[in-house]
């Protein structure tokens, strides 16, 4: 599901319109998530890794994935806040 995820949001930029209502309506997303952003130092890169889709070198992963992210030290940063976070 996460590659389908990153093809949304790949559409969705071309298109320039934002990803989250169609990825809430295939539950791929839900809009109390907290949304983070993990860089990568590879800029270019575009692909899969640790089964997150990243292009140019960025994606979007919810909070546990940031966490396995974070534990390989790779740079996060947050996109949204929770409700009463």
């Amino acid at each position: 599901m996460k590659r389908a995820e990153g093809y949304i949001r790949l559409a969705c930029e071309v298109l320039e319109r934002p990803p989250e209502p169609y990825l809430m309506a295939l539950g791929l997303v839900e809009s109390q998530d907290v949304l983070f952003e993990v860089k990568l130092r590879n800029q270019h890169y575009t692909g899969e890794l640790m089964g997150v889709w990243f292009e140019n070198g960025q994606a979007q992963v919810d909070e546990r994935t940031a966490l396995r992210f974070a534990r390989r030290g790779f740079e996060l940063r947050t996109l949204n806040a929770a409700p009463g976070a």
